[in-house]
């Protein structure tokens, strides 16, 4: 296993169980910033396509909300996760 994928493995036992908490609440998934990427394209391409297909490119919109949702359930896993291995170590 290389030597940085080790590193950033390994728990993060620092400060009180109140700190290790707001750190595990502010992790985000590495998949969150290319969703954010994809709902601002999709935005962006429905809104400049709109005159040259008489608006019926809006309906993309209604794509945004499901890959939005799709973020949030991803970045929660992982902070559910995150919290878990926070608990785990406080009972261990």
């Amino acid at each position: 296993m290389p030597a940085q994928y080790a590193e950033a493995n390994l728990p993060d036992n620092r400060g009180s169980v109140e700190e290790q908490i707001g750190r595990a609440m502010r992790v985000k998934s590495s998949a969150d910033g290319w969703i954010t990427v994809t709902c601002w394209l999709t935005g962006v391409v429905c809104v400049v396509a709109a005159p040259f297909t008489f608006g019926l490119s809006l309906l993309a919109f209604l794509g945004v909300a499901p890959i939005a949702a799709v973020g949030c359930i991803v970045t929660e896993s992982k902070r559910q996760t995150e919290l878990l291995k926070v608990i785990a170590r406080k009972d261990g």
